[in-house]
């Protein structure tokens, strides 16, 4: 017994819809994925700051960074640290809102600690710089930027 055009079509159209929804749930992943490495974001500023710090100056701009070095090591270890925490908090069994949000004002203090430190250390190099120097730093800030 073959089947009816109304069933034929019933059928063809519930795997068209199926198979939509699935590239799309695929496609999100992808896009997530994509934009986890290169979107925009407060995670990705320091490095990106401190690879344009580099190769700028002469030996007092070096001195200037290797004086912030081993501090600057310890705020993104601690901060490193502060997301493990966080991480540790949103598996927990039973889940403790409280301890999640202590992380989480962990995590942000540590972050702020890193940061103000790394302006201090990022204004240090800039003074070290010529004019020239600190004009190809900030139209390479622009280029990564988008400006």
């Amino acid at each position: 017994m073959t089947a009816t055009p109304q069933r034929r079509r019933g059928w063809v159209t519930a795997a068209l819809v199926g198979s939509l929804a699935l590239n799309m749930f695929l496609g999100a992943i992808l896009v997530t994925a994509w934009a986890r490495h290169h979107g925009p974001g407060w995670h990705r500023s320091p490095p990106d700051m401190m690879t344009l710090m580099r190769g700028h100056g002469d030996e007092a701009t070096e001195a200037a960074r290797a004086a912030h070095r081993d501090t600057l090591r310890d705020h993104f270890d601690r901060v490193r640290a502060a997301r493990g925490a966080v991480a540790d908090a949103l598996v927990a069994e039973p889940f403790d809102a409280d301890a999640l949000n202590a992380a989480l004002d962990g995590l942000k203090a540590a972050s702020i600690e890193a940061q103000e430190e790394f302006h201090r250390a990022f204004a240090d190099v800039a003074a070290t710089l010529s004019a020239d120097e600190r004009r190809a730093m900030a139209e390479r800030m622009r280029r990564r930027r988008g400006d």
